[in-house]
């Protein structure tokens, strides 16, 4: 797992704003968060919580029903 991208965040947290972010075993997630890690296929995220990545199988999120930016394809800054 890896650190989320910032513009993968984004599209995450809107979906959490607008009610629509829910983990493995279906629990809404409402509560904000600033960091998370993604799995290299972008299936699953993991928030980070006081710099401890919650890895708790069932609070994983599931995100591959999203329509994500590949970061393989993605522009690198110089």
């Amino acid at each position: 797992m890896r650190e989320c991208p910032a513009d993968i965040l984004e599209i995450i947290q809107s979906e959490l704003n607008g009610g629509q972010l829910f983990d493995q075993i279906g629990n809404q997630v409402e509560t904000p968060f600033e960091r998370a890690l993604v799995n290299e296929s972008l299936t699953y995220l993991a928030i980070i919580e006081s710099g401890i990545p919650n890895l708790v199988p069932d609070q994983m999120i599931p995100i591959d029903h999203l329509e994500l930016p590949n970061p393989n394809t993605a522009r690198k800054r110089d």
